[in-house]
């Protein structure tokens, strides 16, 4: 499924009307909609602050969080220390420089100046350690109804970046409020009732299908700890989640051992208000990724920043840190607006205007929508480690589709097309991985595929290992050098937008003077037209054959 189509997919999801529910934005600017998700792709919503993602299907009493960290992927040299970003050795440098030598003459001597088999497979290197991005499991709310549950309503509060889920029972109404916060990294999830004492719940965790099994136990007594690996062998990963309560009437909240399971839980009865943070991270660290650390990518176990995260996290209450969220998320935003005439229709829920729409007349509204959603998703899932990736930070299953890792011939930089025009305040973490995954080992292809000394390159798909060699797939998919050059095209408009002059120069500068020198040294004569310019050869236009010479991306 595309990213598109996801998003598509989350506009349309439910059916039925009812009145829009009290606390939907007044702008209008929310998705709403009346019954549960069911469909983690396409019914299912999403909120996140870039370190952590989660995706909610808001059902009252069996509640599914879907949980993310950014950087937890299998593969690299947490599964084998000698994974080496998916490059030649340097012996074979000698053997590469004559297989070049032979498909650059191959293709300048064709009468149409293409090689129609596309070629490129002496430069191209084993997919061994590659990985996946992975999610880590579910966070599960269960709650006994006191009976129906009636008049439920869950909306996406754009203007706030907000879930909220509310709905009846006899004994009660309930209102549940979830965020991610990027000022403290950690998420919440809060429940209220409107009657004194009147909410029970358990909150466990669950393992993703296809993780080694995980330890899950209790930290302290309100506290629950996951650990496990991503293996094995692997990365190290840690949640931890910590249960708080208030308002009259009482009630317990602590962490206690599930008999049946053996595994901790979270559990809250007879509170009127409680509420969930929590926190996680792994031991991945982008600092750890030059020649001087041996390209390890290893950090320090995760745990004790955890343990400071959530301490500073828990001290505020659920009023105060979801305060200083929407004030940070106004901030990101950068005081962008749209208007192209859209109404708000309160009479019908997101899923009944999608059904009514026509492609051939459109309807601003949902258009707005759509638009307001890519950058409340833009926003959700970056300002932290490392960028956005082909599903922002929200991804299933353990090995995610394409990796969800980063394209660079055109998936990456789509993500950030809409950035520095509308003025978000999103593109630190790219930066920081391009300086930090694709410079440093981006030297070793330049050198060892292309006899190249200065600067460095990268090719179409990268993961967050340093990956920079030519991936074993077809020419069309991964003969695609230009990769950086076109992201080039992202740090000078960042510069152009914002004229941050001490930025440009401390890392703007110094990533397109890498590319440029690798450039200037790989353009070659053209030996098929012989009217003394200087091409690429061998290239590929992105996802399309033939391997040929001074294609058009190359020259732009």
């Amino acid at each position: 499924m595309t990213f598109i189509s996801w998003t598509l997919g989350l506009l349309a999801s439910g059916t039925v009307a009812i009145a829009v529910p009290d606390g939907f934005p007044r702008t209008g600017n929310g998705l709403w909609y009346k019954e549960p998700g069911a469909i983690w792709a396409t019914q299912y919503l999403p909120i996140g602050n870039g370190y952590l993602g989660a995706m909610v299907n808001g059902n009252p009493t069996s509640d599914c969080l879907q949980l993310n960290i950014e950087s937890l992927w299998s593969g690299g040299p947490f599964a084998n220390s000698s994974y080496n970003g998916g490059n030649h050795q340097d012996s074979e440098s000698g053997y590469l420089a004559t297989q070049l030598a032979k498909i650059r003459n191959a293709i300048f001597t064709t009468t149409n100046g293409r090689e129609i088999k596309g070629d490129v497979k002496p430069l191209q290197s084993s997919n061994d350690g590659y990985g996946s991005y992975s999610g880590i499991g579910y966070m599960n709310i269960n709650h006994t109804a006191s009976g129906e549950v009636t008049e439920y309503a869950r909306w996406l509060d754009m203007d706030r970046a907000l879930l909220n889920t509310v709905w009846k029972e006899p004994s009660s109404s309930f209102k549940r409020t979830y965020f991610c916060s990027n000022p403290t990294q950690a998420c919440t999830v809060h429940t209220v009732s409107s009657a004194p004492g009147g909410y029970s719940a358990t909150y466990s965790f669950s393992s993703l299908d296809g993780l080694p099994k995980r330890n899950i136990t209790c930290l302290d007594d309100a506290t629950l700890q996951l650990r496990g690996y991503v293996g094995p062998p692997g990365m190290l990963y840690e949640l931890l989640a910590k249960i708080q309560k208030s308002g009259p009437g009482g009630g317990t909240a602590k962490c206690t051992i599930d008999s049946i399971t053996g595994d901790a839980q979270l559990v809250v009865n007879g509170t009127t208000e409680a509420w969930v943070t929590w926190v996680g991270g792994t031991e991945y660290s982008m600092d750890a990724g030059d020649a001087a650390h041996g390209y390890s990518f290893k950090g320090p176990d995760p745990h004790l920043g955890l343990v400071s995260l959530l301490k500073k996290a828990s001290l505020q209450r659920a009023s105060a840190a979801l305060e200083a969220h929407v004030t940070d998320y106004h901030n990101a935003l950068g005081g962008f607006s749209l208007d192209i005439g859209q109404e708000f229709d309160g009479t019908k829920t997101t899923a009944e205007l999608m059904d009514e729409y026509q492609t051939d007349t459109g309807n601003p509204y949902i258009e707005w929508l759509l638009f307001n959603f890519a950058r409340y998703m833009l926003v959700e899932s970056t300002r932290s480690y490392l960028p956005a990736n082909l599903q922002g930070k929200w991804a299933r299953d353990a090995k995610a589709r394409w990796d969800s890792d980063y394209h660079a011939n055109i998936n990456l930089q789509m993500n950030y097309w809409i950035a520095e025009m509308t003025n978000l305040k999103v593109t630190s973490s790219l930066w920081d991985y391009m300086e930090k995954a694709w410079a440093p080992r981006g030297v070793v292809p330049a050198k060892v595929l292309y006899n190249i000394t200065r600067g460095w390159l990268v090719h179409d798909e990268l993961n967050i290992f340093g990956h920079s060699g030519m991936k074993n797939y077809s020419a069309k998919s991964t003969n695609y050098r230009e990769a950086p050059a076109w992201m080039m095209m992202h740090v000078y408009d960042h510069l152009d937008y914002t004229n941050d002059i001490a930025w440009w120069k401390r890392q703007g500068w110094p990533l397109l003077k890498g590319v440029t020198q690798f450039w200037l040294d790989y353009l070659i004569e053209d030996k098929h037209f012989n009217d003394s310019t200087l091409v690429a050869n061998p290239c590929n236009s992105p996802e399309l054959e033939p391997t040929t010479f001074g294609m058009v991306d190359s020259r732009q």
